[in-house]
């Protein structure tokens, strides 16, 4: 297992089982949270393809990649790169990553960290920008004078778009699009044990990080300054009304930047929000009331009159408290199913709204066509935490409650107070997420305030098939990964998403390993200094995640193609060849 917080030193390890009383317990906490980034953020070249972090104004408490993609482009013919003389950066350094903690950037700030390409990058004001790279020195090339003309126009990234929200009182809650640039997958194209040079006379050759050029002018270093590299910029590349360093390497482009696209005014905070599979602008969101609002995002501005009223395309009339749950049918258009604090789930049809003739006059009323259920399904006892449909069953739906129980739901049964599989106390505390497993039909995982993820098999519920070990506080949300059925994700109120491998479990390990977590534990990101209320899995980019926090923090990440791929290193290393790997580790005194 691979956790991005490495150990605690143990100078750093605090007792806090017995504090002297809350103040003091809270500082403690304060300063091991403090401990624990600082050392993410130096393990962060070595454990990760890329790193953006964003400080949005106020804090989500959900998030989820829109199926939307657009290609950018760069250079072409005609175009010019700014500057008369082109600036290198290094990246890659342990240390390069000194900014100001990502929690407290300032709002609206976008800092990204790029490993796999070798970027590197600085501290700006209050944003906190990390560095890529392997465990030696690269250089990019940023700006550079000259013209572009007669160069082929290349693919730079990949604009991807994620839907997040507001969760503030006293303030207009919103329901928001951002942006968000990502580098195209074959922008990774040198190997980051190499120390690169860029060619900086002027050519602007440094844009795919393989620039083995001449270094005449100012990137000349004696061997003592190359074996500590430290991330530089220059004013050019800050963008003092946004407050953050320009892209990956500094190029202009805007590649790594996060930038809010869309706000559409919702009523009280946003609890969760979920795009409809087969129409990604109809929307549907979760607030403190009672009712579920459905939005068709081509219907709104892209940022609302201030003195505008919420003015949601439906309501789903039918629960008599807030919640969380909420899952679109993959199956058929405009199907929609709700969990609730009444301890109901409901089922809905919202094509009256999203689609028909009498769906046109909607936009212009406050309250929008309200819905009533198809059926409100009466069995939990208690707080209804979340809802999932069946990936191959359409008439199959899930439910998990505070209740401690795990429901599954056949929607054409006429009586809906008898689910038809209940497993009780299926964890020793609140069951807080489920999600159906989108190629195995028999496979269901769940989270738990007990801090546990468990493995269910359908066809025979009676007890977990296994139980994963490795959050530290309760589990909020699991989700599987779109591309391989294997992988599975979890965020824990511990400030980490883990990732777990299920092809791994069973397999041996070190006693050293064994420390660290179970085989099947494959990562651990801890870049979060509070805890992590949502993520999602993007379907367009394998390995990518964003995630956001309690403490205002969105954040995009890939881990590094190293922690995922074959063990093949590993059967080296027990042959012998290993050793080219051991450079890359960062031993104790590193990390002190």
């Amino acid at each position: 297992m691979t956790d991005s917080n490495s150990s605690i030193p143990q100078a750093m390890s605090i007792d806090m089982s017995q504090p002297n009383d809350v103040n003091t317990s809270s500082i403690l906490q304060e300063r091991l949270i403090d401990a624990e980034y600082k050392i993410w953020k130096k393990n962060t070249p070595y454990l990760y393809d890329f790193v953006m972090t964003h400080s949005l104004e106020w804090p989500s408490l959900t998030c989820q990649w829109l199926p939307t993609v657009k290609t950018l482009s760069t250079g072409g013919a005609g175009g010019s790169s700014s500057g008369g003389t082109g600036s290198s950066t290094n990246g890659g350094g342990a240390n390069g990553a000194n900014g100001a903690n990502g929690a407290n950037g300032a709002n609206g700030s976008s800092t990204a960290v790029n490993s796999s390409m070798g970027d590197g990058a600085a501290a700006a004001s209050a944003s906190t920008i990390g560095v890529g790279g392997g465990a030696t020195a690269s250089s990019t090339a940023s700006g550079g004078g000259g013209n572009n003309v007669g160069q082929d126009q290349t693919s730079a990234a990949a604009e991807h778009s994620i839907l997040v929200g507001t969760h503030t009182t006293g303030e207009q809650n919103y329901l928001m699009v951002a942006s968000v640039n990502l580098p195209l997958n074959e922008q990774v194209v040198k190997d980051t044990k190499d120390t690169l040079s860029s060619d900086t006379n002027g050519n602007n050759n440094g844009t795919n990080g393989d620039v083995n050029g001449d270094t005449n002018g100012n990137n000349n270093k004696d061997s003592e300054e190359e074996e500590k590299p430290v991330a530089t910029f220059t004013s050019a590349n800050y963008d003092e009304e946004k407050n953050e360093v320009g892209g990956f390497g500094h190029a202009p482009s805007a590649i790594g930047k996060i930038e809010i696209r869309m706000k559409v005014k919702h009523e009280g905070e946003v609890n969760r929000a979920r795009y409809m599979p087969q129409n990604h602008f109809i929307v549907a969101s979760r607030g403190p009331a009672p009712e579920v609002f459905i939005f068709d995002l081509s219907k709104h501005a892209s940022f609302p009159d201030e003195n505008s009223a919420p003015q949601p395309q439906g309501v789903c009339i039918g629960h008599d408290g807030e919640g969380y749950g909420l899952c679109w049918s993959p199956h058929k258009e405009g199907m929609l199913i709700t969990g609730s604090e009444d301890t109901t789930v409901c089922l809905w049809d919202v094509n009256s709204v999203t689609k028909g003739p009498g769906s046109s006059g909607t936009t212009s009323t406050t309250s929008g066509t309200q819905i009533n259920p198809l059926a409100t399904f009466r069995s939990h006892t208690e707080f209804v935490e979340d809802v999932d449909w069946h990936h191959r069953d359409e008439n199959l739906i899930g439910s998990v409650s505070d209740d401690k129980s795990i429901r599954i739901w056949d929607v054409r049964k006429g009586n809906t107070s008898e689910s038809v599989h209940t497993v009780l106390n299926a964890h020793k505390g609140d069951v807080n997420s489920l999600a159906f497993n989108p190629v195995n039909e028999y496979l269901l995982a769940t989270g738990s305030a007990d801090k546990v993820v468990s493995l269910w098999d359908l066809r025979n519920l009676k007890n977990p098939i296994q139980n994963l070990i490795g959050h530290t506080d309760q589990v909020y949300q699991v989700e599987w990964a779109p591309f391989n059925e294997s992988i599975l994700a979890s965020c824990s109120s511990d400030r980490r998403v883990g990732i777990w491998d299920l092809s791994r479990i069973g397999m041996e390990q070190t006693p050293e390993d064994a420390e660290d977590g179970p085989p099947e534990l494959l990562f651990l990101h801890g870049g979060h200094t509070s805890k992590v209320s949502d993520f999602s899995w993007n379907r367009n980019d394998e390995w990518s995640l964003v995630s956001c926090s309690e403490d205002n923090v969105l954040q995009v990440w890939n881990m590094a193609e190293d922690i995922y791929m074959d063990d093949t290193m590993s059967v080296d290393e027990e042959d012998g060849d290993g050793d080219e790997m051991g450079d890359d580790e960062l031993g104790d005194d590193e990390l002190e």
